[in-house]
């Protein structure tokens, strides 16, 4: 069949998704290549090594042209191993060089935190300087007798190191290689040693290779958004709730450029038009906004997704003047968006309502409609039955967080890094194919509206493939059109970053200062993107094959391949497969 004849750059190296079993040199120490990076399990000193770390030398990674992919390795020391450096030499092959600025490495850093509803040690945050946060023994007794008996400080002002500094490994340390591709680099593969050198051992010799496809990658067909409770600095009163979340622009800007990097190009925008005394609208911080997000390279075809309604969208009937008010009002914003370019804006409706309370909303949706406006919240699968006709965007609560919480409230944090199944076998994807919740989503679109999850799961869950599964193809399996989940930083999340009790439950990052530090789980979420844009060119790719009317064996067979898949597919081979089959198409 075409399929088993197709001949392409990527499928020459067929041991791509295994690590290669040579052994390096004799030392102290030995090297185990994490396969794949973005995993469920978890790496922590004085556990045993998860199945995912095997031994050998090579990572083996695929990456189109602007993109970023992660591979990742732990060194185990059978003795204390001091000024471990690891340095990547330049990325060669028969196409050319990548450049060093290609290759970012930092350290897994192990936490204590929240895991479930109980904390423990936990690897977390990716640092170029690890020792800028340790764990330490948690003095208060009202926190012990919750299970946190440990706690993190900061050992300076949050503010990280430009590159990886060399770092003592007692026991075992983690290690998270990043490559970004160039967009004018030649497809083909190439290749670069990675060495270990400790101070007192031997340095141990790895290898990279990266596979660079001959395509490029199209943007996602899903809605890639989040919730950002961030507000620009002004005069804010200290019991101010803003007051928590109250960002300097040199605060706001590298956080949008880093949801940029990892994908989400539309988060939602807490700053609204303020309206003055004489009934006029204040534009002045949400055009700051505009002007940022512009800097960060968040483009503007796409609606604004404003946190709140000046006038406030409220459950019961309004008055004629109240009902004027929201249309006039919906009106003057509109115009101002769709003048910079904006197509909708869509105004937050009250959060999390239910039953006669969202009900009870109707006229308010109407009049923000009759303004030009749309409306969307964070609900519960009752919405379609109050307002299903009025909600432009339900972003609804994924039915699998409750039930990963209730098994959460019991199973321990440590334990449930040791065995993720325990916990994510109850809340997995496959409950949005539930016939119930199918015929929601479908009544969702036949009304001409669209609908997201959040929660899917909780910003800073700990299960990396769980964040990567459920934003790609799990939104594509289930009939989603988008996530924006709570949240990028937790609106406790200290402003200056002086504080390294953020509650990272709810954080995809780590705010600290003038920068983010990224979490593996975010790391996870931008891999699920990505997953969404090999699936969105391939699709192109047949798209096109068909309307030329070739290679119609090859598409009948991609078709039936893909309806054939289940949520459970390995990720890394369905991406492969979906990158051979795109080579195929386009070049055959």
């Amino acid at each position: 069949m075409e399929r088993d004849k197709k001949v392409v750059t990527l499928c020459v190296a067929a041991l791509w998704l295994a690590g290669s079993s040579a052994l390096a040199a004799e030392a102290s120490y030995k090297t185990y290549i994490v396969n794949p990076a973005i995993n469920n399990y978890s790496v922590v000193p004085g556990d045993p090594l998860p199945e995912v770390c095997k031994p050998g030398d090579t990572m083996r990674i695929m990456a189109c042209r602007g993109e970023y992919e992660p591979a990742s390795f732990v060194v185990v020391a059978d003795s204390p191993l001091e000024g471990v450096r690891v340095e990547v030499g330049p990325l060669t092959g028969s196409v050319g060089t990548l450049p060093s600025s290609a290759v970012d490495v930092r350290a897994v850093q192990v936490i204590f935190r929240r895991i479930t509803d109980w904390p423990g040690l936990a690897p977390c945050l990716l640092l170029h300087d690890p020792g800028l946060l340790v764990v330490e023994d948690d003095p208060d007794p009202e926190r012990i007798s919750r299970g946190y008996t440990k706690t993190n400080r900061l050992t300076r002002e949050a503010v990280d190191t430009k590159e990886l500094q060399p770092v003592d490994i007692k026991d075992l340390r983690q290690f998270w290689i990043t490559v970004h591709v160039p967009g004018d680099a030649s497809s083909g593969t190439y290749s670069a040693t990675v060495r270990v050198a400790p101070e007192n051992a031997p340095s141990i010799r790895l290898k990279l290779e990266v596979v660079v496809p001959d395509f490029e990658l199209l943007p996602p067909m899903f809605e890639y958004s989040i919730f950002y409770p961030a507000y620009l600095e002004r005069e804010l009163h200290p019991d101010d709730p803003h007051a928590y979340s109250a960002l300097s622009e040199g605060q706001y800007l590298p956080e949008l450029k880093n949801m940029v990097a990892h994908g989400c190009t539309n988060p939602n925008i807490c700053e609204v038009p303020r309206r003055l005394p004489d009934g006029s609208l204040d534009f002045t911080l949400l055009g700051k906004i505009i002007s940022l997000r512009d800097r960060a390279g968040i483009p503007r075809n796409q609606p604004l997704y404003l946190e709140s309604h000046p006038v406030g969208i409220r459950s019961g009937p309004l008055t004629e003047e109240q009902r004027r008010e929201m249309i006039e009002t919906t009106r003057q914003i509109v115009a101002w968006a769709r003048d910079r370019g904006f197509p909708d804006v869509y105004f937050f409706a009250m959060d999390e309502q239910h039953g006669e309370v969202l009900r009870g909303e109707g006229p308010s949706f109407e009049a923000v409609h009759e303004g030009g406006g749309k409306v969307y919240v964070a609900c519960g699968n009752d919405f379609f039955g109050l307002v299903g006709d009025l909600l432009d965007l339900p972003i609804l609560l994924h039915p699998g967080c409750s039930h990963m919480d209730v098994v959460g409230q019991k199973l321990r944090g440590p334990e449930a890094l040791r065995h993720p199944e325990k916990i994510l076998n109850v809340g997995g994807q496959e409950l949005l194919l539930n016939p119930n919740i199918q015929k929601m989503i479908k009544g969702v679109h036949a009304n001409g509206f669209k609908i997201y999850t959040y929660m899917d799961p909780v910003a800073g869950y700990t299960f990396p493939e769980l964040h990567r599964r459920d934003r790609g193809l799990g939104l594509w399996k289930a009939g989603l059109d988008g996530t924006m989940t709570w949240a990028y930083t937790h609106v406790t999340a200290h402003k200056g970053g002086r504080s390294a009790k953020q509650p990272l439950y709810f954080n995809m990052v780590f705010r600290a200062r003038g920068e983010v530090w990224d979490t593996i789980g975010w790391e996870g979420y931008r891999e699920g993107c990505d997953d969404t844009r090999y699936l969105t060119t391939l699709l192109d790719a047949l798209e096109k094959a068909k309307s030329a009317g070739k290679h119609l064996d090859l598409v009948r067979e991609t078709e039936q391949w893909l309806d054939s898949l289940g949520m459970d597919a390995d990720l890394d081979a369905w991406r492969l497969e979906m990158a051979c089959t795109t080579e195929a198409l386009l070049r055959l």
